[in-house]
Order: C-alpha cells, then structure tokens, then sequence
C-alpha cells in the first residue's frame, strides 16, 4: 500500500506541470483580491508587523497612483478598538478628502500597527521617503516617549538597507546588524515576492484565514489543552477592548497606578527624541508635506482616577510643539477633540470617535496645503 502511494504522488513532467498551472491561478486570484483592496487602501490595514506584510504594503505603496498618503502611527491610528478597517482614522479620512477633492484620485496606506512608536515609525518613514509621498501624517502618542524599551519590532528596520542619521541611530544602540548571509536571503525573498503574490502575502492570507497568525494560532490551540482558562480570560480581554470604556470596571486598571499622566520624557538624549527628532529631519531634507497631531485623550476617564497631571502635561504639550515647530512641521493639538463617549479607554477609540478626528484632519489638512492639493 506504502509503494502505491508513493508511486502516486512521484513527481513527474506531468505533475509539474499541474502544479505550476494550480499554482500559476492561485496566484492570480491572489493579486486580483489585492488589486481590488488596494483601490482603496484606506480600508487595508496591517495583519500582523512580519515583514513580509511591511513589504507588501510598501510595494502597493511605491505602485500606486494619484495623491498618496502615509499614515504612521500606532494602535490609535490603526484602530484597536474597532473590528472593522473601513471604521478606522485612515478609512475615514480617505472618504473625507475624496469628497473635499472631488476628481483627485486620494490614496491613504495605513502603515501604523499596535506598539509602533518613535523609533519603528523613524525606520517606516526612511523606507518610505523616496516613495513619492504627497503627504505623511503622524499620529503622535506622547506615551512611546516614556517607553523604557526602545525598539520592540526590528522588522521595520529591515525595510532599507540604508538610515538617515546614522550616527544619531548608533547613539540609541538600535541600529540594526545583518550578516552576509541574513542579507541575500532577505534580497533573495524580497525578488521571489515580486513575482510571486502568493508566497510576499503568506503571512497575511493565513492571518485573513484562521483569524491570526500562525504563532498566534498555535499558542491559542495549546492553551486550549493546556490552560483553558487562560485562553477564556484572553478572550474576554481581546473582546472588552471594543466596549465604550464607561461600561468597564477601571478600579482595578488604573486604581493602582504609581504615577499620573502629563509629564513626558522630552530630554535630548532620549532614544525616543532622537528618533522622533530623525524622522522631522528626514522630512525636512526630503522637503515632504507633513502633518503632526497628538493623539485625543479620555481626559474623563484620567481624572476620575488621579491619573491627569494638567500642570505637567500643559508643559509637556508646549515642549513638544516648540521641537517640532522648529524643525518645520505643524503639530495639532487633538487631545481634547473627542468626547469621552466615544472611547475605549484612555485613548482608543470607537467608529464615531475616528470619524470625527478624519473629519477635523480632513479640515486642517485642506488648510494646510491650501492650493498645493
């Protein structure tokens, strides 16, 4: 029986053939549902930060035509609190201007992802700056500025094998090191995932598929045998995030915090300033349109617990204007924008809530570039 099955699947002429004829097809559709999310990418956001997704975004990116827009960020911008990616900031403003500017061919690629801060959103934005961009907005999350960590997701780094301020990076120690061999085969892959759709969005299709990725997936069925509890806990977490934050218990969350919200580290020898710092630079010698904002905050929510220090946080908000006003770029104060009704948590936010920072983007935005649109 073992013999019949081997002769069964032996490889040849024929089979070859076949494979490649399934494979070419597949293939096919696989750019032909890509081609059609990418008409409007506002609606595409990233599944998962493997570089395999970064580079597909990049690649739809350098490809496409009309007013092209980079939305960095992190997981505001990327829409934590909403299921749906048509219902995030990008999404919506993408709607927004296409009506502003009717007869523009308006292209936002939302290239921000849970746990991006200053230094991911620096090695994005040196990927991208030879991208013909019309335009770049920053969602700026003042919190990444206290982050002990200063690189969690070295895959954005591998995006380029070239860094604006190389010197600055190396004070940071974050630059990161490829040997020979890490390199071509990185090459290697990036020239296989031109031609071939199916293995350059892998990572991404298993996500669209199972829901998450692999690794993500595996940990899940495992903590199914192991530990269901755990795996019911997780659940009841992942699924808390899209409830309005006035239906949750905070007392726990936030009742037993050791410190208060308002003071953020804006001292030059921060990794986190230099990247920021890095990336007005970067904008500054491309000469790209560019438009900062700060991020809407649950001040409610803040001061219900103690957590708001107004003093230190009016400070912080003024230094942090007066960096990046001098380096050229306007940076927008959102954080009273929204009501409170409509977040998550502190600073996440539902549908309505994204709608209405898109809707005041698309405003300032127009005002901004006035007749350059």
């Amino acid at each position: 029986m073992l013999k019949r099955f081997f002769e069964y699947i032996r490889i040849t002429p024929h089979t070859l053939i076949v494979v490649l004829i399934l494979l070419t097809l597949v293939d096919g559709v696989v750019r032909l549902y890509w081609s059609g999310l990418y008409r409007a990418p506002g609606r595409v956001r990233l599944v998962n930060e493997e570089l395999a997704t970064l580079q597909t975004m990049r690649n739809e990116i350098i490809a496409a035509k009309g007013f092209k827009i980079l939305f960095l960020g992190d997981s505001a911008a990327y829409g934590s609190a909403v299921k749906d990616s048509s219902q995030t900031i990008p999404a919506y403003l993408e709607q927004e201007l296409s009506s502003r500017w009717p007869g523009r061919q308006i292209k936002v690629f939302n290239f921000s992802f849970k746990g991006f801060g200053m230094s991911e959103n620096y090695f994005l934005l040196n990927a991208m700056a030879d991208t013909d961009l019309d335009l770049v907005i920053y969602n700026v999350s003042t919190g990444w500025f206290n982050r002990e960590k200063t690189f969690e997701h070295p895959n954005v780094a591998l995006l380029s094998d070239r860094y604006f301020g190389n010197s600055q990076i190396s004070k940071t120690g974050t630059l990161p090191h490829r040997s020979t061999r890490e390199t071509v085969i990185g090459k290697v892959n990036q020239a296989v995932g031109r031609v071939w759709r199916l293995y350059q969005n892998r990572s991404a299709i298993t996500t669209l598929l199972l829901g998450k990725s692999i690794r993500a997936k595996l940990t899940e069925w495992q903590l199914a045998i192991t530990d269901p509890g755990e795996l019911q806990k997780q659940r009841k977490e992942e699924g808390e995030l899209y409830r309005p934050w006035y239906e949750k218990d905070w007392s726990v969350k936030l009742g037993k915090a050791g410190y208060k919200f308002g003071w953020v580290n804006l001292n030059s020898g921060n990794p986190q300033v230099i990247f920021y710092n890095l990336m007005l630079d970067l904008l500054a010698e491309k000469k790209q349109n560019a438009f900062f904002y700060t991020s809407p905050q649950n001040f409610t929510l803040l001061d219900r617990y103690t957590m708001l220090d107004r003093k230190a946080w009016a400070v912080s908000c003024t230094r942090l204007r007066s960096i990046t006003s001098r380096k050229g770029v306007y940076l927008a104060d959102y954080t009273t924008l929204v009501d409170d009704r409509y977040f998550s948590d502190t600073v996440h936010l539902n549908a309505l809530g994204n709608q209405q920072v898109a809707r005041q983007l698309a405003r300032d935005i127009s005002k901004q570039l006035g007749g350059n649109k």
